[in-house]
């Protein structure tokens, strides 16, 4: 049975063993980690007010068993992260699978998945939103057996995971509708059934976010939450891009905006230099999972969700909620807000290249995308893993590429 998952358990294999360098190599906090999530998570085992409740509780409740169970290190705080993110992978191969009833469909989208180098270093470090993707996955993994078999299990699995999701991130919500529209073009129940269904949904999302809360509950009142939920919308609500470090400008605004995803280009962070080498970690996207998925998304995926086909249409609309609706907002817009919609594009692209196969003039156009994208990730592995490099190699490889 798992042999024809192989390509599943080799990426899964290969990747595992990146993490382990990533963890013995980054034994420093780095941005966000050090600043708000790690700190909250220790706030947590020490039984104090958490310093950082902007957001929900949940991820920082689970980066605290981290440490609490593998210490106050590397390991510790990105332990629970990283599994997040493999797991993450297999949820996205479910989805594939499930979606075309493809193995191969499945393998194209792990395959690509797994050679993204902003997915591999946003699942390798302590931030919340791997949590808020693998909660994201799994509903949708819910959502898509619901479809086919609209069972009390599947609603419950789904409302669980939304309920997690949002306990992590507020913009689990973003989910909600998307569900919804699928459910009344695709379900198999009466429109008065869905809306019964979709109170008791409700119920369990919110029971699921409340129990988030219950060490906050413990020495607070049900006053004291909701003046916090208040809080939290309040914060994020005016969050807007002059609060940001002086950011006034159009070209600085930009740097915090959604628009910035259409030529995003890389952020850097030196952990050492010694003797003309340097230790540096780099967030990068591929172009070709990003631009490929948009073009995916744009003339294809219209075309098949016009056609009502249920696979395009199903990737299509929860793409559409994932990223669109941030263009809408005022507040500042960071480029991880689109992770979640990563492993969505890599399916949508894989369904699209697996018309490659029926014409066999055209597999070599599938081959030459994958050795492309395996070799970029190759060539940026360096700046994965902090693996110490000379200081020149950085412009040489942005040069070439």
């Amino acid at each position: 049975m798992l042999r024809k998952h192989w390509v599943l358990i080799l990426i899964l294999g290969f990747t595992i063993i990146l993490k382990i360098i990533f963890v013995i190599n980054v034994k420093d906090l780095i941005w966000d980690e050090h600043a708000y999530y790690i700190p909250a998570a220790k706030t947590y085992l020490a039984g104090i007010v958490d310093s950082n409740p902007q957001h929900p509780p949940l991820g920082k409740e689970i980066l605290a068993l981290g440490i609490s169970l593998f210490g106050d290190n590397s390991l510790g705080w990105r332990f629970f992260p990283i599994l997040a993110g493999l797991a993450s992978m297999v949820i996205t191969y479910l989805i594939a699978w499930g979606l075309s009833k493809r193995v191969l469909v499945a393998s194209l989208a792990i395959f690509l998945l797994g050679f993204e180098p902003f997915w591999f270093f946003s699942s390798s470090i302590a931030y919340l939103e791997i949590f808020l993707v693998f909660f994201s996955l799994l509903a949708m993994l819910f959502l898509l057996r619901y479809l086919e078999n609209p069972s009390l299990v599947n609603l419950v699995g789904f409302s669980v995971s939304i309920g997690a999701g949002l306990a992590v991130k507020w913009s689990a919500a973003l989910l909600i509708p998307a569900a919804l529209i699928l459910i009344i073009i695709f379900g198999k129940e009466k429109f008065f059934t869905i809306i019964k269904k979709g109170f008791l949904s409700l119920l369990i999302v919110g029971s699921i976010y409340v129990i988030s809360y219950i060490p906050f509950l413990l020495s607070h009142s049900i006053s004291d939450l909701l003046k916090l939920q208040a809080y939290i919308y309040n914060f994020h609500a005016n969050l807007t891009f002059e609060g940001v470090a002086g950011y006034y400008s159009f070209t600085q605004k930009l740097v915090y905006s959604p628009f910035r995803w259409l030529f995003t280009g890389i952020d850097t962070y030196d952990l050492y230099k010694h003797n003309g080498t340097i230790s540096r970690l780099a967030i990068v996207i591929n172009p070709m999972v990003f631009y490929g998925g948009l073009f995916a998304f744009f003339f294809y995926g219209i075309k098949g969700f016009l056609k009502r086909d249920f696979a395009v249409s199903f990737l299509v609309i929860i793409i559409a909620f994932l990223i669109f609706p941030w263009f809408l907002v005022k507040r500042v817009v960071y480029f991880y807000y689109l992770l979640t919609a990563i492993p969505l594009l890599t399916i949508l692209i894989s369904i699209y290249l697996n018309k490659f196969l029926v014409n066999k003039k055209r597999i070599w156009d599938l081959y030459a995308i994958l050795a492309t994208n395996g070799v970029f990730f190759i060539l940026l592995l360096p700046y994965l893993v902090a693996i110490p490099i000379p200081s020149w190699y950085l412009g040489w490889l942005f040069g070439l590429l």
